[in-house]
């Protein structure tokens, strides 16, 4: 990115954080669905939810729906989203962004970032990683599957592992 447009592109992002753009029904849908399976799993392990905003406050590039979520006391930050192509990196990618706005959020600092490993709940977090048209929660200790993100908490179903990374 050369120097000209990396500044139009800052100077958008710095408009845009001051300004909100809501964003495009097909973007809001995007969302919408991008978001649901890690919805489903901050629900089944108690996570409290985020309250999501269908408004950009960043531009990250084509193809990439940039949102906003708060959380309780009204702070937020900016999440994006990966084109819907990628599903898989798509998901992994968010869920890595939902992580780290639950730790931003949770009120007790000695409780296991979420989502917390089911084999082990009170030393680690499970990992995101894309498996191709899904994505995956696995734990750092074993390197086995948990479960399909958007599946916490259902029964297990067989998902090979392999890094994308």
């Amino acid at each position: 990115m050369g120097d000209a447009t990396y500044e139009r592109w800052r100077e958008r992002s710095r408009a845009l954080s001051l300004n909100p753009r809501p964003l495009s029904a097909r973007q809001a849908a995007i969302l919408r669905e991008a978001v649901a399976p890690l919805l489903r799993d901050m629900e089944a392990t108690g996570q409290p939810l985020p309250d999501i905003r269908a408004e950009a406050h960043a531009d990250r590039g084509a193809g990439i729906v940039c949102a906003w979520i708060r959380g309780p006391g009204g702070t937020g930050r900016s999440i994006s989203v990966l084109p819907p192509s990628q599903r898989g990196d798509q998901l992994s990618d968010l869920a890595e962004q939902l992580q780290d706005w639950a730790r931003s959020v949770q009120e007790d600092p000695e409780r296991v970032p979420w989502p917390h490993c089911p084999a082990h709940p009170d030393d680690h977090r499970l990992e995101p990683e894309s498996t191709g048209e899904t994505a995956i929660w696995w734990c750092p200790l074993t390197t086995k599957v948990v479960a399909e993100i958007g599946a916490l908490g259902s029964a297990p179903r067989r998902i090979p592992l392999k890094k994308s990374r």
